[in-house]
């Protein structure tokens, strides 16, 4: 019996969507979509809710017959959204938490989804063009701003601060490395030259955004996917020697910390006329010392600290001229996570984030992809900045969505094709 075949020009369309060429397109503007709402938070408003959680529908759609999979593989990841939105049960602030918990939700489905339903070269090619519109605007139309207490002048492009400003230059130059060897893999001139035009507007956000911590993070990261690519095409005994440099690095680093960061902070700010008490953080981490010490098994429940009617909140808002009273936090992850929810979430926070890095590094050594390997970058960038800036817990955020996804892909199914390289490979060890 012959297959049936539906002529609707709309069950071909959708066909066309989840198969062959036209899907690679799809899954790439499937990425580029929740990335860019956020990156246009400023502009968009309300809007970038919608759009973020739009693309969790859309990737649930068109991936259906992935879902199953992908949430076998990837419920480790749910499990800390999922308890920052039972932290209402016990949060000082209920409806607030209840409120940010479900977009904090949202925001990790996207970068979950992205990772288990996407095929990894299209959401590295998604999140690019992201980045890319997103610097080449802020060049366009941006602008400058001057800091209030010091007096510099910094670019911001159209980003909401400098940090970000900073920070999206430093993910762009991770982004535009790896396309450009995805670019060679593939053998895209396009891509190639895309990538290429992006490096450099990528490396004046970053320098001039005047952000101390974009430029002390992303210029590890980049040392370290530059390395992690150029070692793509050597033996496996010598990616796993470059894996153990990496790793012993970025362990010392965390494990010396509060040694040198203060010195990396004074050297990069020197003749700004800032403090050298990492900008204002010593006096916000003394605040979330006493509210740790005040509730520190559970925390005070998700976002339930930043809101509007919370005296403390309210006096650090006056203290730092944070008028609009949204996006400031302890600028510290541990801080920020043992203030909402306490011993128990950073505990369960660090054991999940520990064992899906562990496996993304593993499997990006075994079978390295450029995709693989900007995640992993990302995530030595990630880990960097734990310590001066709150990381992986702001809702409706690229960097969140980033984050997640880059803990997923550890356990995302690898259905690649094989490349020329490994074909040669296998080729050479049969003989």
């Amino acid at each position: 019996m012959e297959p049936v075949v539906s002529h609707q020009p709309n069950a071909v369309y959708l066909n066309d969507l989840k198969n062959g060429q036209g899907a690679l397109v799809t899954d790439a503007l499937l990425a580029a979509l929740p990335i860019a709402a956020c990156l246009f938070n400023t502009k968009l408003g309300p809007l970038s809710v919608i759009l973020v959680f739009g693309s969790v529908v859309l990737m649930a759609w068109l991936r259906v017959e992935k879902l199953p999979t992908a949430l076998a593989r990837s419920w480790p990841i749910l499990l800390i959204p999922a308890f920052a939105f039972a932290s209402m049960i016990w949060s000082v602030a209920p409806a607030a938490t209840a409120r940010y918990g479900l977009l904090f939700t949202i925001t990790v489905a996207s970068g979950v989804l992205m990772a288990t339903t996407l095929d990894r070269r299209a959401l590295l090619v998604g999140v690019m063009l992201a980045y890319a519109g997103f610097l080449f605007s802020g060049i366009l139309i941006g602008e400058t701003k001057r800091d209030g207490t010091s007096g510099e002048v910094a670019f911001i492009g159209v980003a909401a601060s400098k940090n970000m400003a900073g920070s999206s230059g430093a993910i762009g130059v991770l982004l535009a490395l790896a396309c450009m060897s995805l670019a060679k893999q593939i053998r895209s001139l396009g891509l190639l030259v895309l990538a290429g035009v992006l490096l450099p507007v990528a490396l004046y956000s970053l320098y001039k955004a005047l952000s101390a911590g974009a430029l002390i993070g992303g210029g590890a990261a980049v040392l370290c996917i530059m390395m992690w690519l150029t070692s793509q095409r050597l033996p496996r005994q010598a990616r796993a020697s470059i894996l153990i440099v990496i790793s012993v690095f970025v362990v010392a680093a965390l494990a010396t910390v509060e040694f040198w960061l203060p010195l990396m902070f004074e050297l990069l700010i020197t003749g700004s006329g800032k403090d050298a008490g990492l900008t204002g953080r010593v006096e916000l981490w003394r605040k979330a010392d006493q509210l740790i010490e005040q509730r520190p098994v559970l925390g005070l429940g998700f976002a339930a600290f930043w809101v509007p009617g919370n005296f403390d909140a309210e006096a650090l808002w006056r203290e730092f001229l944070i008028f609009n009273k949204t996006g400031f936090n302890f600028h510290n992850t541990a801080k920020e996570i043992l203030v909402s929810l306490g011993w128990v979430g950073f505990g369960l926070f660090v054991t999940i984030v520990s064992v899906s890095l562990g496996t993304l590094i593993w499997r990006s050594m075994i079978r390295p992809d450029p995709s693989r390997i900007f995640f992993c970058a990302w995530m030595v960038y990630w880990i960097l900045r734990t310590y001066f800036e709150s990381m992986g817990m702001a809702q409706i955020y690229a960097e969140t969505i980033l984050t997640y996804a880059a803990l997923t892909l550890g356990f995302a199914r690898d259905d690649l094709p094989l490349t020329d390289l490994e074909r040669a490979q296998i080729k050479a060890q049969k003989f």
